[in-house]
């Protein structure tokens, strides 16, 4: 058994390898390119689109399976791009499995090389194994295991989201007119161009899909759009340059964001030069709209849209859960806002502050019953458009998802922490008739968090403390 150890030679051993399978494979199909190209984008537009198992008019939910498979022909999408795949034929369903089959045997373990190359930066120093001439990392599979079970069973709290657009103001003129202004500056388009632009765009997608079956030939169920016709659908409010200059950073490129750019520019057979969508971008996912204004937003960096609406979001959730608190558990009393407790007024947690280098605490929620006080954090960290959702809806990254759950980590800490300073302060309690009570910290979070897995503890455990703090979903309180 050989060990590679070392970011650098990790990323060198699997550069290698993703080379050399790469020159090979296009050695022995550079004659069908075309064919596998086309049965390429059959594949991700219409066998491999995940169907939701969730589906409302504010959440979709997908099975972890379904997204790795849809997910792991991208990285062969961008293989194909670079080889130089431009476009599309006529070929019948036969001939469609047979190029399928090899695209599946033969191709995706390339897509997997590529994957697995752009996340070994960020693999563990102590290396991957080379076993019988293949790479074992027991780390990195370790962890794949654990988050694909906490992702099925990260089920959505619903009622949350549907309160959050019940109560919310996040859709006031005012905030739209700041998310509009974003859009102008950084993206050079309007809220209305994107709005008319993407109500177009699905509806001809949805209408393509309930004809599907019936069509016998492969390149026509590819739906696709003529330039003048994907101009035209931006609506008659934006000049014929700044429609171009959209089209053009819509067109995918590979590496790119599919979500913002999810057009492949092709020749398709019979019907020149045409632009065809991913599908799942404006269908199940309908991320299409969120990553323009998150995109937008997020580049204003002081953008008080996105300031606003993560402030919004944020106590709109702990609003949520309060009352939610209130009303299925009766007995418990809960304090009606949020409480702050620094040295000035409380001299005796100042030992406890510099400890955790604090010069004060906010704590979102406290309640109590007859025996126990609980110190409770909110967190929803899922912006329905929000930017983990819109990164791993396609593509996971490792570093994507690690820095998930060291937020999760982290606030399981900070709130650990919180409670530790509260039972130092023994003014606090007696002013609050808390006194002598058990005091236990609570994270409440919007999903599953990743810590409320059993299977991510396990393998985080193996490596770092795991504070002691009971992490409950919104919709399992208590």
């Amino acid at each position: 058994m050989k060990v590679i150890e070392g970011k650098n030679r990790i990323q060198e051993y699997f550069k290698r390898e993703l080379i050399r399978e790469r020159k090979k494979l296009f050695r022995r199909y550079r004659k069908n390119k075309v064919n596998l190209f086309t049965a390429l984008i059959w594949l991700i537009n219409y066998e491999v689109r995940p169907n939701p198992i969730s589906d409302n008019e504010y959440t979709h939910f997908f099975m972890a399976e379904d997204m790795t498979r849809f997910r792991s022909f991208i990285p062969i999408l961008d293989e194909f791009l670079e080889w130089g795949a431009s476009r599309t034929r006529d070929i019948n369903r036969e001939e469609i499995s047979k190029w399928s089959k090899i695209l599946i045997t033969k191709f995706l373990p390339l897509g997997f090389k590529r994957r697995t190359l752009e996340n070994a930066i960020d693999y563990k120093t102590e290396g991957v194994e080379l076993i019988d001439g293949r790479f074992v990392d027991t780390y990195y599979k370790a962890f794949q295991e654990a988050h694909v079970d906490w992702y099925n069973k990260s089920n959505p709290d619903e009622d949350w989201v549907e309160y959050y657009y019940t109560h919310s103001k996040k859709f006031s003129n005012r905030i739209l007119e700041r998310v509009d202004a974003d859009l102008n500056t950084h993206c050079d388009i309007t809220m209305e161009n994107l709005t008319i632009f993407l109500l177009s765009v699905r509806n001809e997608i949805e209408n393509h899909l309930k004809r599907v079956p019936d069509l016998r030939r492969i390149t026509m169920p590819f739906i696709s759009f003529e330039r003048e016709n994907l101009l035209k659908s931006m609506g008659p409010k934006i000049s014929r340059e700044r429609a171009e200059r959209w089209l053009e950073k819509m067109e995918y490129q590979p590496g790119g964001n599919i979500n913002r750019a999810p057009f492949l520019k092709l020749s398709v057979a019979d019907f020149g030069l045409r632009y065809i969508p991913i599908i799942a971008v404006f269908y199940p996912f309908e991320s299409f709209e969120g990553a323009w204004t998150y995109h937008a937003t997020k580049a204003a960096k002081r953008s008080t849209a996105f300031g606003t609406m993560g402030l919004d979001w944020g106590l709109t959730f702990e609003r949520y859960v309060r009352e939610k608190l209130a009303r299925i558990h009766p007995n418990l009393h809960v304090f009606p806002g949020s409480t702050k407790i620094s040295p000035i007024d409380y001299p005796e947690v100042k030992s406890c502050f510099d400890k955790i280098d604090r010069e004060r605490i906010e704590i979102d929620i406290i309640a109590y019953d007859e025996s126990k006080s609980y110190v409770i954090s909110c967190k929803a960290p899922d912006m329905v458009h929000g930017p983990e959702m819109f990164r791993e809806i396609f593509y996971v990254k490792h570093t994507e998802i690690i820095k998930n759950i060291d937020k999760n980590l982290e606030a399981a800490k900070e709130i650990r922490n919180y409670a530790e300073c509260i039972s130092n302060c023994t003014t606090f309690l007696e002013e609050k008739n808390l006194n002598g009570m058990i005091i236990e910290p609570i994270l409440v979070t919007s999903t599953l968090a990743p810590l409320a897995n059993e299977k991510i503890r396990l393998w985080l455990s193996k490596t770092r403390p795991i504070p002691e703090v009971r992490i409950l979903q919104s919709n399992q309180l208590f």
